[in-house]
C-alpha cells in the first residue's frame, strides 16, 4: 500500500499493460513524477516483452521505489493482462483509484491533480474521466456534455462522448466487471459497459493525458477487423440484455450481411427478422433483405 504521509490526498494506482514498448516507457515515468500529487504508484505488468523492458525497469527501480513491475509467465494479451492489473490493483488497495493507462500513453502536467480535487469535492463518486489529446489529429475527442454520465447512454450508444478517454476507477468498486477473453486485445467496452450498469460516470472538463497511437499498434491496425463477425456476436450477447434490442439495430443487420455473404442463409433471415419485429421502419435493413433473397436464389 501507498505510504500515508497525506491523509486528506486521494492514492492514485496507475495500472499500465506492457508490450515491446521499453524506448516509451521514459516518458510515461516522467509524466508521473512531474505530477503535484505525490501519492501514486506505477503498477507495470509485462506481457512477456522480448526487448528492453525487464533492463529499464532494473535501470528505474532504484531511484523510483513508487515503480511496481510484475511480468506475466506467459503472454496473455492485452485484455488478459489488464483483467491480472485489476486484481494486482484490488489486492494492492482496493482504496486506491485505478488510473487506466496504454504504454503509449502519457499524463498531462496537473491530472492527478484535477483527479484529487474532484474526488474530494465529490466524496460519492466513484468513477471519473477525463478527456485525452492525442498525437494523431485525425482522433480527436468531441464532449456535448460533462459531468455525471452514463457510459452505455452516452458514449456506447449515445452522441454525447465520441473519443478516447482517461479513466479513473477506486479499485474496490470494480467488482465483478473484467475485460472480454475471447479477444486477446481491444473492445474495451466490454468492461466499461458492465461498470456502467453498477456506477455512473463522471466526465470532467479537463484533458487528462495524451495519446500517441503507434504505427503498427492496435488503434491504427483495427486489430479485430478481421474478427467482425465475432465481434458483432460478442456486442449482442453482451448488450442485449443490459440495453435491449433496439438499439443494436444497426449491429444485428451488419451481422445479417456477414451470414448471408457466408452462406448462412438461414441466421440471416433470423437476424432481420428479429430487426423487422423491433422495428419495422428500419430502412437500412432492407437492402439486406433484398441481397438475401438474391443470393439465395443464385445458390440453388
Amino acid at each position: 500500500m501507498i505510504s500515508d504521509t497525506r491523509t486528506n490526498e486521494p492514492r492514485f494506482l496507475i495500472t499500465v499493460p506492457t508490450w515491446q514498448r521499453a524506448h516509451l516507457l521514459d516518458r510515461l515515468l516522467v509524466s508521473l513524477q512531474e505530477q503535484s500529487v505525490f501519492e501514486w504508484q506505477l503498477l507495470l505488468l509485462d506481457d512477456c516483452s522480448s526487448d528492453d523492458t525487464p533492463k529499464w525497469v532494473q535501470s528505474r527501480q532504484h531511484d523510483e521505489p513508487r515503480l511496481l513491475y510484475r511480468r506475466n509467465p506467459l503472454n496473455l494479451g492485452c485484455n488478459g493482462t489488464r483483467n491480472t492489473l485489476l486484481q494486482w490493483a484490488r489486492e494492492l488497495d482496493p482504496d486506491a483509484w485505478m488510473v487506466m493507462l496504454d504504454d503509449d500513453d502519457f499524463l498531462l502536467p496537473n491530472a492527478l491533480e484535477n483527479l484529487a480535487a474532484h474526488i474530494a469535492r465529490l466524496p460519492d463518486v466513484r468513477w471519473f474521466a477525463m478527456t485525452c489529446q492525442s498525437t494523431d489529429s485525425t482522433k480527436t475527442v468531441r464532449c456535448k456534455r460533462y459531468g455525471m454520465l452514463n457510459y452505455l447512454q452516452h458514449y456506447m450508444f449515445g452522441k454525447v462522448i465520441r473519443g478516447d478517454l482517461l479513466h479513473c476507477i477506486q479499485a474496490a468498486h470494480v467488482g465483478d466487471a473484467v475485460f472480454t477473453e475471447r479477444l486477446r486485445s481491444g473492445e474495451e467496452w466490454f468492461f466499461f459497459c458492465h461498470l456502467a450498469v453498477q456506477k455512473p460516470m463522471f466526465l470532467i472538463d479537463c484533458d487528462g493525458a495524451v495519446k500517441d497511437y503507434q504505427v503498427g499498434g492496435l488503434s491504427n491496425t483495427g486489430i479485430n477487423r478481421a474478427r467482425k463477425q465475432q465481434v458483432l456476436e460478442l456486442k449482442i450477447q453482451v448488450l442485449e440484455p443490459l440495453v435491449g434490442t433496439k438499439p443494436l439495430l444497426h449491429q444485428l443487420v451488419s451481422l445479417a450481411r456477414i451470414e448471408t455473404q457466408l452462406g448462412h442463409y438461414e441466421r440471416a433471415r433470423l437476424l432481420l427478422s428479429k430487426t423487422f419485429a423491433t422495428s419495422p421502419f428500419y430502412v437500412r435493413q432492407y437492402r439486406h433483405w433484398l441481397k438475401l433473397v438474391m443470393a439465395q436464389r443464385r445458390s440453388v
